[in-house]
């Protein structure tokens, strides 16, 4: 077990015994992710390319009398009634949300859960799933039961979807449970088949945090799923036998003609899985630059045609390609959090030394972290440790 996530157990199973006064029954930990290329087209149910990531959040629990969450991030504790599960809308309703989820099998766990992260909120790098699956594969061996890793990543998006209420796709779950050291997941969202990617040891990571947090849930988000839905439906007006956005090519969208933005959405979500292809091949083949060219095309559709970047990641992205870097482009759902910029493996700490030099960030923004650049490893996917 690598140190940083044996340090975020130990973390976890010691605010759960500060708490509760109790030692945990288990603790789950799951890393984040970055996504390499491929964004806002899993719930489209097209291609993306994650890799789970070195920065963890780890779930202790036990069993309760009701459901409590602590977290080392919040001074207080959510109280809930298994039975009577509702938003709170702060927080805690990923892990609520795993408990309401279950609730819907027929099983009802009053669970004590402790909870401690290195994941930054807000940040793109998926804390939000982390915390679903680590909560779901924690509170599963509690009941002692079992779930496959890829099941153990429905029910946290079944819960991000029907509690929560973001209507998610499962990349950033499958991402965090399928994980593996050094490689890449190749995930068909439609088919929720993930195909393991080896990355070249050439290749740096590099995260630039923006200091704008953004939820799902207050974002345009949603607005993106809907516009894409729509885009299908009136797409398969012309075509009734069209599965996903994702299988037409970038001309049959223009023939398609269809009313804006309902276009430029379809354009993007076409063109997106092209470059999720054409980048795997980039991996095979080595190729930084034709990898970051993509990666910069892909910041390019995000920010024109999908509309969900802000001039603030407009200008990390410029930042970084100025810096050295063969590409860069806004991660996550957008509307804030962080920038992912393709490096040079043996460039990449200098890179990220002029990017945060070459960086004007507000102050507001610098006081959550933004214009902090960190260079990420790949590692395993999620599961439980010994408390």
């Amino acid at each position: 077990m690598d140190p940083g996530r044996a340090a975020i157990a130990a973390r976890a199973a010691e605010l759960h015994r500060g708490t509760f006064g109790a030692d945990p029954a288990a603790v789950a930990v799951s890393p984040g992710r970055i996504n390499i290329i491929g964004e806002h087209t899993d719930y489209a149910g097209g291609l993306c390319l994650p890799a789970a990531i070195d920065r963890y959040l780890a779930v202790a629990v036990s069993q309760g009398e009701h459901i409590e969450v602590a977290s080392e991030r919040h001074d207080d504790v959510v109280r809930a009634d298994p039975e009577s599960l509702s938003r709170t809308g702060g927080w805690a309703d990923y892990a609520l949300g795993v408990v309401a989820e279950l609730g819907t099998e027929g099983l009802a766990v009053p669970a004590r859960m402790a909870i401690a992260s290195d994941i930054p909120a807000g940040s793109g790098l998926s804390s939000s799933a982390a915390l679903g699956v680590a909560a779901t594969m924690a509170v599963l061996d509690l009941a002692d039961l079992v779930a496959e890793p890829l099941d153990a990543g429905r029910l946290a998006r079944a819960a991000e979807n029907n509690f929560v209420g973001v209507p998610s796709g499962l990349m950033d779950q499958a991402a965090v449970v399928l994980g593996r050291r050094d490689h890449a997941l190749l995930f068909d969202a439609a088919a929720e088949i993930g195909e393991l990617v080896a990355l070249p040891g050439e290749i740096a990571w590099l995260v630039i945090q923006s200091g704008i947090e953004r939820e799902l849930r207050g974002s345009g988000y949603a607005d993106r799923a809907a516009e894409a839905a729509e885009a299908l439906r009136q797409a398969r007006q012309t075509n009734s036998e069209l599965k996903s956005l994702c299988d037409l090519e970038p001309h049959e969208v223009e023939a398609l003609a269809l009313p804006e933005p309902l276009g430029r959405r379809a354009r993007h979500i076409a063109g997106e899985c092209m470059r999720v292809r054409m980048a795997v091949a980039c991996l095979e083949a080595g190729n930084i630059e034709a990898l970051g060219q993509l990666v910069l095309t892909s910041h390019r559709s995000l920010a024109r045609d999908y509309e969900v970047s802000l001039p603030a990641l407009d200008e990390i992205v410029e930042v970084a390609v100025d810096a050295g870097c063969p590409g860069a482009r806004v991660m996550g759902a957008g509307f804030g959090g962080s920038v992912l910029a393709v490096a040079g493996a043996t460039e990449a700490e200098a890179v990220a030394a002029k990017i945060e030099a070459g960086l004007n960030v507000p102050d507001v923004a610098r006081r959550r972290g933004g214009g902090a650049v960190h260079r990420l490893a790949v590692v395993d996917g999620a599961g439980l440790v010994q408390p």
